[in-house]
């Protein structure tokens, strides 16, 4: 009986520990958020949508009168103050990521911009993919 309790006790102590790292893993990785361009004339915000094999990420979009310009440099300036990097930057597009290896995930905003002569139409997206630091799961 006594073993029976220590065993037990051993137990519920190692899933205490594991479930008090999880949450302050939890507490302190990735949130899906990103900021709204605060000039618009409308912004409508999507849900992430699953269907057909795939997830279509979540996704605001949004309508200016403001230049390309001032739209990319509030984003690079919101974005790496919330210790977002710059991944890739063209003309119509910047690609913003982020990597928790504490809950082994990796996070993407994607600003896609279309610029016509006197508005320009912005879509934020965010995913979160699964990143393993050391390669694929089967060589962690």
């Amino acid at each position: 009986m006594r073993r029976f309790l220590l065993a037990g006790g051993i137990v519920l102590g190692i899933a205490g520990c594991y479930l008090t790292l999880r949450w302050i893993s939890w507490l302190t990785g990735p949130r899906p958020q990103y900021p709204a361009y605060p000039r618009v004339q409308w912004v409508t915000m999507h849900p992430a949508v699953q269907g057909a094999g795939q997830t279509l990420p979540a996704r605001l979009e949004f309508q200016t009168r403001d230049s390309a310009a001032q739209v990319r440099a509030f984003y690079t300036a919101n974005l790496r103050d919330e210790r977002w990097t710059l991944a890739r930057d063209a003309p119509d597009r910047l690609v913003f990521e982020r990597f928790w290896t504490s809950v082994e995930q990796r996070e993407e905003i994607t600003v896609a911009l279309d610029i016509s002569a006197s508005l320009i139409t912005g879509t934020v997206s965010y995913r979160a993919e699964p990143f393993y630091p050391c390669g694929p799961p089967a060589l962690c």
